[in-house]
């Protein structure tokens, strides 16, 4: 096997997942990285959208997952990454507090993000497999970046298997970076 192995129990071995994560407050900062505190993840901490566009260029092909703060300058990293043809899974957070949502029926006790939908609406901002998230939700990050992982891959495959406007004979260059993303991700 290759490096970058991370033992999850006695007999499982699996790989790194390489995080970028662009939160502007402080605060939130903190909390996502001591969220993604584990042998698991291999997290980098960029400060400026530059420092961001930088990395994320020279890393694009390990790059696993990017979490990034939904503000003002969003727009202006989408457009960039969108321009150089990047696509990774993407965790989207929202900074404001939303006041719990009441319910008449009592949440599980095992409220994991696989049973549990993210509170924002679905205006995608970068692709439509991105996951957003409140703060309030920043306890399970780790399950918001594997379902991120999963939706980027399935959504692409669904896209690539239902889109009669692509020629499977002449892929875009976006379209072979998301095929090896996919095949590296698939494979961890």
């Amino acid at each position: 096997m290759a490096g970058n192995l991370t033992s999850t129990s006695t007999t499982v071995w699996r790989p790194q997942l390489s995080i970028c994560v662009f939160v502007p407050s402080t605060q939130m900062a903190e909390s996502v990285m001591s969220s993604l505190q584990s042998d698991r993840y291999a997290v980098v901490l960029v400060h400026s959208i530059e420092e961001l566009l930088q990395y994320v260029s020279q890393e694009r092909e390990q790059l696993d997952c990017l979490i990034v703060q939904e503000d003002i300058d969003l727009t202006l990293l989408v457009e960039q990454l969108q321009h150089q043809n990047i696509s990774l899974p993407t965790v989207i957070l929202d900074a404001q507090i939303k006041p719990p949502q009441t319910q008449q029926t009592p949440e599980p006790s095992d409220s994991s993000p696989s049973t549990q939908t993210p509170t924002l609406t679905t205006n995608y901002i970068y692709h439509n497999s991105e996951v957003h998230i409140s703060v309030n939700q920043l306890n399970q990050i780790n399950g918001y970046v594997d379902k991120a992982i999963s939706q980027f891959i399935t959504q692409a495959v669904t896209t690539r298997l239902t889109d009669d406007s692509l020629d499977a004979n002449e892929p875009t260059e976006l379209t072979n970076f998301i095929m090896r993303q996919q095949r590296r991700l698939a494979e961890k």
